[in-house]
């Protein structure tokens, strides 16, 4: 039995070298990657954070008596557009629902806006009535108040709190994630010792 020296195991090494390399070119443009789309959202945070929201007059009431843009409150904006799935997220209404119900004491200085880049105004009515959830909402139809307000496009963004002066204090939506929601709670109370 003999053993086979380097130079003839050459052909496995160069191989298994080559492997390696290309596992690490992979992995180096996979993080890479990874690192400019934590950039985008890095930069599109620091954009939005406290930027003030503006053109709420270019936006389409609901039939609804009670629709207004009540510039004296603090407000949970929700914004549907219809670039995502809107069928996944309207599923996501009861449970904006609950959590109307629960801010209740909070009502006198809260708002809940909900937002729907939609010109169909009676297809999304019917939709909240089926869900049996009655609010006032607002359309936005040809996307402009989005544009206005320069909205990221990522939707994580598409959800936020806003001051008495229309600043966006927080982003992200708190369905499904209790500590976010526990955030946008303190910060409401927090807004009414002002």
């Amino acid at each position: 039995m003999t053993s086979k020296t380097f130079s003839e195991n050459k052909p496995i090494y160069n191989k298994m070298y080559k492997i390696v390399f290309i596992g690490i070119v992979i992995s180096v443009l996979l993080s890479s990657c990874q690192l400019k789309k934590n950039k985008k959202i890095e930069d599109d945070f620091k954009n939005f954070y406290l930027s003030t929201i503006q053109c709420v007059d270019i936006l389409s009431k609901s039939d609804s008596i009670d629709c207004k843009w009540n510039h004296s409150t603090n407000k949970i904006v929700v914004y549907y557009d219809s670039i995502n799935c809107a069928p996944c997220e309207l599923k996501l209404l009861p449970r904006w629902y609950h959590m109307i119900i629960e801010m209740k004491e909070y009502r006198s200085y809260l708002d809940f806006v909900f937002i729907f880049n939609t010109s169909n105004k009676e297809e999304i009515k019917s939709v909240l009535e089926d869900f049996g959830f009655e609010i006032p909402f607002f359309c936005d139809i040809n996307g402009d108040f989005k544009k206005c307000n320069n909205f990221p496009k990522n939707n994580i963004y598409h959800t936020f709190l806003l001051n008495k002066n229309n600043e966006v204090v927080l982003i992200g939506s708190p369905i499904g994630n209790s500590s976010l929601w526990d955030l946008y709670k303190k910060t409401i109370s927090d807004f009414q010792k002002e």
